[in-house]
């Protein structure tokens, strides 16, 4: 009878104790999901691609700065690449990852964190952008300073494109000047490539 009891209570313990490791696993795994997909969004539809694209080769018939043009048709190639947390590659960029990414190919590094990148180069005011500046927004902290970092690729009285990597839809072209969540959190630019009308020969 002893036995039996034993043999009962060490059932029952082994039950609860499956029980709970069960139950961690299922909160690991949610965890890791949340985790994943806070970091890494899906690319974007062929559709919207196409369309992006289609507005980049529009914008390059007003460049004239062969490095610029350069930095714009490179650009090309990963819209639709997912954003991935601290990425700098083409298989996921984070903000500052793909602006340095783009500036690279042209032989130009920069810092590799957004508020870093803002302490370099000229300052710019926001009227007077060209294509190949960097636009700098608030982080989304109440207290937040820099934290995301866009390249324009097109900028007059109407619009301002900037081509940048979105937490939630990956590389992208978005309009500056249409968007309330950009406009509300603007803080600066600045021109990190030299303006080759003022070069000397």
């Amino acid at each position: 009878m002893q036995k039996t009891r034993v043999i009962s209570f060490m059932s029952k313990t082994t039950i609860i104790t499956l029980t709970v490791a069960f139950l961690l696993l299922l909160s690991i795994d949610s965890s890791a999901r949340r985790v994943h997909k806070r970091h890494v969004v899906r690319k974007a539809d062929s559709t919207a691609i196409k369309k992006e694209k289609f507005i980049l080769e529009k914008a390059l018939t007003n460049v004239a700065d062969t490095v610029v043009e350069g930095l714009i048709s490179f650009s090309k190639q990963y819209l639709g690449t997912p954003y991935r947390y601290s990425g700098s590659t083409s298989s996921g960029f984070d903000c500052s990852g793909f602006v340095g990414h783009l500036f690279k190919s042209k032989g130009l590094e920069l810092p590799r964190s957004s508020s870093a990148m803002a302490k370099v180069g000229e300052s710019v005011e926001k009227g007077s952008l060209k294509p190949g500046d960097l636009v700098f927004f608030k982080g989304r902290g109440r207290r937040s300073g820099v934290g995301h970092v866009g390249m324009v690729v097109q900028a007059n009285d109407s619009s301002v494109l900037m081509v940048h990597s979105s937490t939630s839809r990956g590389v992208v072209v978005e309009d500056i000047t249409k968007s309330a969540y950009f406009k509300k959190r603007f803080i600066k630019a600045k021109r990190v490539m030299p303006d080759p009308s003022t070069s000397k020969n």
